[in-house]
């Protein structure tokens, strides 16, 4: 759509807030008309045209366009304001809709003015009412702006409301405001600026100056906080002024508006017993209160006080709660008021460690309440108890121990404490307060401090009564002991008793049964076993009984038994017993070079008591043989006994090896042995056979004609006298058969200069062959050789060449080798033909 002034000069176009809006801003408002022209495309005669003015009226035109001078769509508005137009054209009744949005606005240009409401209080922080003077002409549509030169900013659309509040959160300097033409210096101003589709408008006012007051900040050297502003009595403690300056803007100063950070302080001081204006008996001052030393200072109107010192430095000599409080304010042109700080502290009395003890010596077990006498802790603390236990045990008499009982433990006020076994023990109190204070007296006050009381504690006597050695049946026994008095001042009485509950036989009953003093001289029991005995020491917190026992051993007894006569190499089966305290023990022998068929507890080359002996081979001679028992319980001695055992010479023979064994048929020679008691000898055979001598160890054998195999030959010597037998030895004579050839009667016949092919084979498997060759007058060929394949057959190959005109015969004999036997060979005879001859 647009705009036909056609029909008026009252509306134009202009932009806001980066929307176009058709615009009437005369002033006043005099409803002037709006005419508008379409200009759209793609319509027809048939197109409807329809526009809503947005105050509820609304035209329609049919036709291709609204036409320029078309008064019918004319508008006047009868109210100032912002208006939505809404255009849409249809092609025909059933095409579909476009539509436009127009903005129109109808009023006049804005003006607005602010004005503080009341008295402001120009602090920081503080706030300021503004109120808000709209124009009468401003209309909705319109928006308002005020705007702070410290940042702060507020937007209200018409009508705005009738004030504003702002929060200054920052002084002034530093910012320069220019308000109608004139700069004023660390000056704030204050703008509202009011805006519609018809123009805008400003107004300021100023300058604004935004002071502040100080801020009272105060701290201690050392700091305080660790301690909870709490002081040991004597200490000095530092107090800072640490406050942050106020700032204050001085209007009529050249030039004007100057800042500055000037603040006035004060100190004032309340002890125990009211203000403190100087030093006194409460506390001593070094530095000055300033105006705080007097009771008539207006704490209201810091113009008029004289400053005190920064620092300040305060020395508690009395107990009790202080306060100490810091006031700042402003130059006397600085509206922002006073401002102050408190530390309160608290001066607690150094303090005194003492114990209270229930005894001082008592007989095991002990208890009572260790209580804790410290002076009384002030500022709300409280005494806090530390206790330990220690001991010391310098007589050695038994474990010392102790423990917190009734329901109390190292840290309750007082303390029961139960002591179960004797020392001297060292109860220790550390006393301090609940929580620390802050000290710097010399020496330090009001720390930790420990104090210790000792106590012995007593019990019956402690017998050291060790076990006994063990005594050898007809020993004598002589008991002792230690008896320790267990810190008792009392001197003990003893009991020995050598037969407790009357347990012992009257056959085992020694001698003495009882003594009463420490050492009861010489025991001696008739019987061997074990035997109790104990002793009984009192003092004045009681008994104490230790029993024992006094082992008395059985010696041990050895019977070696007798053996032989033996013939050498003969083992010995031995028979010997241990009896008495022990039932084994071991052998031994005199001459080196023997074995025993189980190794005997005695270690190497010892044998065990039921064992069997071999002597060295082939010892004659004397051997003594001794058994000895195995260690008695002690302290009962070994024991040992010897037996001699006579070894004769024995008769032996060896019939040697034969590893090449004999080819069958051939005779073998023998090398056999024999000696010691032996002085002649006899050979046999299993299988037979002829031997050349057969009482000769060198003789030689001849298997039985056939016979092949494995043949035993023993050789036996003669019996000699004495226990000794006859020796015998044996040798395995393996019997190898001989292999037989076979090979052709007859080969060929074959024409000379021909390879004769002959194969042989043979009865034993592998087999090698050696052939030699009968050859006749005029032919050549290889008079002998060898064949080997690795099994029983092997081929000849061979060439012959007859120079004769007469057929000859070639004779070949085989003969096999198996085993190291040659066997029976085969003969092969080749018929070779002369060389043929052709005639003239």
């Amino acid at each position: 759509m647009q705009l036909d002034n056609g029909c008026g000069s009252g509306f134009g176009t202009s932009t806001f807030n980066n929307v176009t809006y058709f615009t009437s801003c005369a002033s006043p408002f005099n409803g002037d008309q709006l005419c508008l022209y379409s200009n759209t495309s793609s319509t027809n005669a048939n197109s409807i045209h329809n526009i809503n003015w947005g105050d509820g009226t609304n035209n329609t035109y049919t036709g291709s366009n609204i036409p320029i001078g078309n008064f019918d769509f004319q508008h006047g508005y009868g109210n100032a304001g912002s208006f939505y137009l809404t255009y849409t054209v249809q092609q025909n009744n059933n095409s579909c809709i476009k539509s436009q949005i127009l903005l129109l606005y109808t009023g006049a240009n804005p003006t607005a003015t602010i004005s503080p409401g009341g008295v402001p209080v120009l602090c920081n922080p503080g706030n300021v009412v503004y109120n808000i003077n709209p124009g009468g002409q401003n209309t909705p549509g319109t928006t308002y702006t005020v705007a702070i030169n410290d940042g702060g900013s507020y937007t209200f659309n018409h009508p705005p409301p009738a004030s504003v509040t702002h929060n200054f959160n920052s002084v002034s300097c530093g910012t320069n405001s220019v308000i109608n033409g004139v700069t004023y210096q660390n000056s704030f101003q204050a703008s509202i600026t009011s805006t519609n589709a018809c123009g805008s408008s400003t107004s300021a006012i100023g300058p604004i100056n935004i002071q502040s007051a100080p801020d009272a900040i105060m701290n201690t050297t050392p700091s305080l906080s660790p301690f909870n502003n709490k002081v040991c009595q004597g200490s000095n403690v530092t107090f800072n002024d640490i406050s942050i300056p106020g700032t204050n803007i001085q209007v009529n100063s050249n030039p004007p508006y100057q800042c500055n950070n000037t603040y006035k302080s004060i100190w004032k001081l309340y002890g125990p017993s009211g203000p403190i204006y100087s030093s006194n008996a409460n506390v001593t001052i070094s530095g000055s209160l300033g105006s705080g030393n007097s009771s008539t200072v207006n704490l209201l109107a810091p113009g008029g006080w004289t400053n005190g010192s920064q620092n300040i430095n305060l020395t508690f000599l009395l107990p009790g709660n202080y306060k100490v409080t810091l006031y700042v304010g402003g130059l006397s042109f600085n509206p922002c008021g006073v401002d102050s700080t408190v530390t309160n502290i608290c001066v607690t009395p150094d303090f005194q460690v003492n114990i209270t003890s229930p005894f001082v010596t008592a007989c095991a077990p002990a208890s009572g309440v260790f209580e804790n006498n410290s002076t009384p802790a002030q500022c709300n603390l409280n005494n806090v108890s530390a206790w330990s236990v220690t001991s010391s045990n310098p007589n050695q008499c038994g474990q010392p121990a102790s423990s917190f009982n009734n329901n109390t433990n190292a840290q309750s006020l007082n303390s029961s404490i139960v002591f179960t076994g004797p020392g001297v023990y060292t109860v220790q109190l550390t006393s301090s307060l609940s929580s620390p204070v802050f000290s710097n007296t010399t020496p330090l006050g009001c720390q930790a401090k420990t104090t210790s009381t000792q106590v012995t504690i007593k019990a019956p006597p402690l017998i050291n009564l060790s076990a006994p050695s063990s005594i050898c049946l007809g020993s004598t026994f002589n008991p002792t002991a230690t008896v320790n008095n267990c810190y008792s001042t009392q001197t003990p009485t003893y009991s020995w008793n050598f037969n407790p509950n009357n347990s012992i036989s009257p056959a085992n009953m020694p001698t003495p049964t009882s003594a009463s003093t420490l050492n009861p001289g010489t025991i001696t029991y008739p019987n061997s076993g074990t035997f109790p005995f104990s002793l009984t020491a009192t003092n004045e917190c009681g008994p104490t009984t230790v029993n024992q026992n006094i082992i008395v051993q059985n010696p041990a007894t050895v019977n070696p038994g007798s053996y032989g006569p033996f013939c050498s190499n003969t083992p010995v089966v031995l028979s010997g017993n241990v009896t008495g305290g022990v039932s084994n023990g071991y052998w031994t022998a005199n001459v080196a070079g023997g074995s025993f068929s189980a190794v005997g507890s005695g270690g190497a080359n010892t044998g065990a008591i039921n064992s069997t002996y071999t002597p060295p081979n082939n010892y004659v001679g004397s051997i003594i043989l001794t058994l000895t028992s195995v260690q008695p319980p002690a302290p009962c001695p070994v024991v040992s006994g010897q037996t001699t055992v006579v070894f004769d010479a024995s008769a032996w023979a060896n019939a040697s090896s034969y590893p090449n064994g004999v080819c069958a048929g051939q005779a073998i020679p023998l090398n056999g042995t024999f000696g010691g008691a032996a002085s002649s000898i006899t050979w046999t055979s299993n299988v037979g056979g002829t031997f050349s001598n057969p009482n000769s160890a060198t003789s030689t054998w001849t298997p039985p004609a056939g016979f092949t195999g494995n043949a035993v030959l023993t050789l036996t010597t003669n019996d000699p006298a004495g226990p000794c037998n006859p020796a015998t030895s044996t040798a395995t004579i393996q019997v190898k058969p001989l292999p037989v050839a076979t090979s052709p009667t007859s080969v060929g016949p074959i024409c000379s200069g021909s390879n004769a092919v002959i194969t042989v084979t043979s009865s034993i498997n592998p087999s090698t062959f050696n052939w030699t060759a009968t050859i006749p007058s005029g032919v050549v060929a290889t008079a002998s050789g060898s064949l080997s394949s690795g099994s029983n057959s092997a081929t000849l190959t061979t060439s012959i060449i007859n120079n004769t005109n007469a057929p000859q015969t070639v004779v070949y004999i085989f003969t096999p080798t198996a085993n190291g036997c040659p066997g029976i060979p085969d003969t092969t005879s080749v018929i070779v033909q002369p060389v043929a001859t052709v005639g003239p």
